[in-house]
């Protein structure tokens, strides 16, 4: 029962009525596994007192996150059309490492004699507007498929760290 609920919800979220010619409209939404790459240290390992660990990267971790929203469009003929959306994204990164101490930080001193574990978490949120062209392929009876590009500006909501 519980994946036939999961799979309810995934096509509710994924469906989007396609017209041959006029207007369509469509509510959609994905899961994604999102990466920063490059930039995972930014100060967080300047407590440390070896040189070494301060330059270091941090170990990337899975990070998982996702966007929906509404898009409605316009097909001039069946195969030419434009389309524009507004949808909110979630992404960000998770870094995880150990390293060797001792770290100071104003909550006293860690990993003396040993390591410690640093974890950094970046969550971002966005406001999202694509505006598209589209290409319908007019093969096919019971799925045709379509190629879209154009601009999108995206708006960042939030950030946390």
């Amino acid at each position: 029962m519980k994946k036939n609920l999961l799979l309810l919800l995934v096509m509710t979220l994924c469906f989007i009525a396609e017209a041959q010619k006029g207007l369509d409209l469509g509510v959609y939404g994905t899961f994604t596994n999102t990466y920063i790459w490059r930039q995972n240290n930014y100060g967080t390992l300047a407590p440390f007192a070896q040189e070494i660990v301060r330059q270091s990267e941090m170990n990337y971790k899975a990070t998982w996150g996702g966007y929906g929203g509404f898009e409605a469009g316009y097909n001039f003929t069946k195969n030419y059309g434009v389309k524009a959306g507004i949808q909110y994204c979630v992404t960000g990164q998770k870094y995880e490492d150990n390293f060797a101490g001792p770290a100071t930080i104003p909550e006293g001193t860690f990993g003396v004699r040993g390591r410690v574990n640093v974890q950094r978490d970046v969550k971002l949120t966005y406001l999202q507007i694509p505006v598209m062209f589209k290409y319908t392929t007019t093969k096919g009876k019971i799925a045709r498929f379509f190629a879209a590009a154009g601009l999108q500006v995206g708006v960042r909501s939030s950030a946390y760290e």
